[in-house]
């Protein structure tokens, strides 16, 4: 049975898809969507075609390749135009946080912070050998939300959260 995904229902509507964590997905399923990306259409499963939406928009998130494990295919690299974040300063990501968790009190979103710093220091000095160990060790936004969000709503002790 098909059921439409959130990737078709943007495509019909005309809304925004963010497609999180695109470095994870293999070469076959980043192939199958690039002629949706390029030319805006899809075949679906059920044999109907989809043409895209003139709003339609897509934003891809994923982390940059590495020289040893390198997720961009040729034909990936032509379909999306690349933008580089780098990570946020500590001083920009504790306003970040404290203006989403205006309620925390600030040493804890301070310790958090400090807790990303020490762990990026410890992944650019080799403490972690695979992209997976690197990628457990790394306190993204992401995490740090979660971090903040628990603490908010459960009170918890930091130390023992994280």
């Amino acid at each position: 049975m098909w059921r439409k995904t959130p990737l078709t229902r943007a495509v019909e509507n005309g809304t925004m898809v963010i497609l999180d964590g695109i470095d994870k997905l293999s070469q076959d399923t980043l192939s199958s969507i690039a002629r949706l990306l390029e030319q805006r259409q899809v075949d679906l499963p059920d044999g109907t075609r989809l043409t895209a939406h003139d709003d339609f928009a897509c934003v891809a998130l994923a982390h940059p390749p590495q020289v040893k494990r390198s997720w961009i295919a040729p034909e990936i690299a032509g379909m999306l135009f690349w933008v580089q974040v780098e990570p946020l300063a500590t001083n920009e990501l504790e306003t970040v946080l404290s203006g989403l968790f205006p309620d925390l009190d600030v040493s804890q979103l301070n310790a958090i912070v400090r807790l990303r710093d020490r762990l990026d220091e410890a992944v650019e000095s080799g403490a972690a050998d695979t992209m997976d160990e690197k990628e457990s060790l790394v306190l993204s936004l992401r995490k740090m939300k979660h971090i903040c969000k628990r603490v908010g709503r459960k009170g918890s002790d930091l130390a023992q959260l994280v």
